[in-house]
């Protein structure tokens, strides 16, 4: 009973350790098909096929989602990106690999001109590296677009009012030249 046990122990480890391998293997093919894209050729298809196995081995391995998101934007697919980095935010428990999904989330959203946003997100990247300059850069830089937005806006409606203003103003003042010929008709 003892050996049975001890058995059926070592196998379950060999199948995890070996399912952990495949995994990684995965990853690091997709990174190679990834460096390689950067050098020129555009492997990021092939890449996003080896990230997709390392998900189908276990689906809340972070660095895997973080990994296909960024293949997804060297694609030009950002909304599809960011569905991969909020599950990576999810399961990363690592606080310089969870700042930097939060980083590149602030850095779609921005793109995007979602500048509250990215505002937040940046503010969480800051929160897990506090020294990471080139997110202080960004979160500064959204808080100015978002600034400009908000006074854009209130510009915006601001002249709505006074378009409206003007419009009530000429229908009166046309009411009021309509009227006295109407009086001037009606002495005659």
């Amino acid at each position: 009973m003892k050996r049975l046990f001890s058995l059926i122990l070592i196998s379950c480890c060999c199948f995890c350790a070996a399912d952990a391998q495949t995994m990684r293997d995965y990853i690091r093919r997709g990174n190679r098909l990834m460096l390689d894209t950067l050098g020129g050729s555009d492997h990021s298809e092939k890449a996003i096929v080896q990230y997709k196995k390392a998900q189908e081995v276990d689906s809340t391995y972070a660095i895997a989602r973080y990994n296909m998101g960024n293949a997804l934007v060297r694609q030009g697919k950002p909304q599809d990106a960011m569905k991969e980095y909020l599950a990576a935010s999810k399961y990363e428990k690592d606080k310089q690999r969870l700042s930097d999904i939060y980083h590149n989330m602030g850095v779609l959203l921005q793109a995007s001109k979602k500048y509250a946003e990215a505002v937040n997100c940046y503010k969480e990247s800051l929160r897990n590296d506090p020294s990471n300059d080139e997110t202080r850069y960004n979160y500064v830089l959204a808080k100015w677009h978002l600034k400009n937005q908000q006074d854009n806006q209130q510009d915006g409606q601001d002249k709505e009012q006074q378009d409206k203003q003007k419009q009530e103003d000429k229908k009166e003042q046309q009411q009021q030249k309509q009227e006295p010929k109407k009086d001037e008709k009606q002495d005659q």
